[in-house]
């Protein structure tokens, strides 16, 4: 299901930034449960092999982030920390709450400009949300898990998903 959340004419900014944006959707989680809550939820096995997979993919593609920044649920930070382990190690983590389920994407737009060349995980439907702002779209296609989407010139570029080992032009 495409996203609603975009916000047209909002990110005219991002039409000026040639460096990239990443989006990454956290990888396959386990279920929440009534022992363990949504923002616990943590990643299966192949969860983690998933983001292993796109980490090793984007060092053999020579992609160094400038930053990797995520959501703090701990799905996403899983997934960024497996990814920023292969692909860029010297960096740290950061999180920003903005990327959090629910969270209004505005505050994370304003200030996009700091996020050049850095990859963002999250969830959707926001993932997709962003994605949708950051290229002047009312709408675009939710993000499978673990699936990372390259913006560039507020033009989605490539797509990249766990097993592959060179990108997909992004037909969304």
């Amino acid at each position: 299901m495409p996203s609603t959340y975009g916000f047209p004419g909002s990110c005219r900014l991002c039409h000026h930034h040639r460096v990239p944006i990443h989006l990454l959707r956290h990888a396959k989680a386990v279920d929440e449960s009534a022992e363990l809550s949504d923002e616990s939820r943590y990643l299966t096995p192949r969860g983690r092999e998933d983001a292993r997979a796109i980490g090793r993919a984007l060092a053999q593609l020579g992609i160094v982030p400038t930053a990797i920044v995520s959501s703090p649920l701990v799905r996403a930070l899983q997934t960024a920390e497996l990814v920023a382990g292969l692909c860029a190690p010297e960096l740290a983590v950061t999180i920003d709450e903005a990327l959090a389920p629910g969270r209004s994407l505005r505050r994370l737009l304003a200030g996009v400009a700091e996020y050049e060349g850095a990859i963002l995980v999250g969830h959707e439907p926001s993932i997709s949300g962003l994605a949708a702002a950051l290229t002047d779209r009312l709408h675009f296609a939710a993000f499978k898990k673990a699936q990372l989407l390259r913006i560039e010139d507020a033009q989605p570029r490539w797509v990249l998903f766990p097993g592959d080992s060179v990108t997909r032009p992004c037909t969304s």
